[in-house]
């Protein structure tokens, strides 16, 4: 899931920056992004990861400077010492959350469509972009309670559409790029 994000997030901001990424910029983001997670598993916390979700922000405002980022994560940083704060905002409603969410996903849509514009619609291109979509979505539809007789390892896993579509995209890409590669067994008559 990091390495997806960090991926998404790169390619993104190099269409909001007008700057191509270059491989030390990725390998600086996921050495950032490997240590903090490790560090967040030994402590029991969420790990650090950049958010795609991010980019429809600075899409949808337009600000590309730092110092408004710095400042919220400070903000963000006061609310955690304020247990009374945090007690406060924690009761606003999800629909309000996921109506900003909302403003930020459809520049993220926008973005999407951009990168498979390039794409020649052949039946296996078809495959690779609508199965795992498809796959996801249907998963997000689902009730929980369908997931209740998968171990419970494997439940925050397959219960996630956004997760499984990933996975899904991902073994199609590996069929895609190996599929032709692995010799073929003759066939006997």
């Amino acid at each position: 899931m990091n390495t997806t994000n960090t991926i998404a997030t790169l390619k993104g901001a190099e269409d909001i920056f007008g700057k191509e990424t270059t491989r030390f910029q990725y390998r600086s983001s996921f050495f950032i992004t490997g240590v903090f997670t490790s560090i967040a598993g030994m402590l029991g916390l969420v790990p650090y990861a950049p958010y795609a979700s991010s980019l429809g922000f600075l899409q949808s405002t337009g600000i590309r400077e730092r110092a408004p980022f710095f400042l919220g994560s400070a903000l963000f940083i006061f609310l955690g010492l304020m247990p009374e704060l945090t007690a406060f905002f924690s009761t606003i409603p999800h629909s309000v959350g996921n109506t900003v969410l909302f403003v930020a996903y459809l520049q993220l849509f926008r973005s999407a469509l951009r990168n498979i514009e390039g794409l020649t619609f052949d039946p296996k291109t078809i495959y690779r972009v609508a199965l795992p979509s498809l796959v996801g979505l249907s998963i997000m539809t689902m009730p929980r309670n369908v997931f209740s007789t998968v171990p419970e390892l494997l439940q925050p896993l397959l219960s996630n559409g956004l997760l499984v579509g990933i996975m899904a995209a991902l073994v199609m890409e590996l069929f895609y790029w190996f599929g032709p590669r692995i010799p073929r067994l003759p066939m006997k008559k």
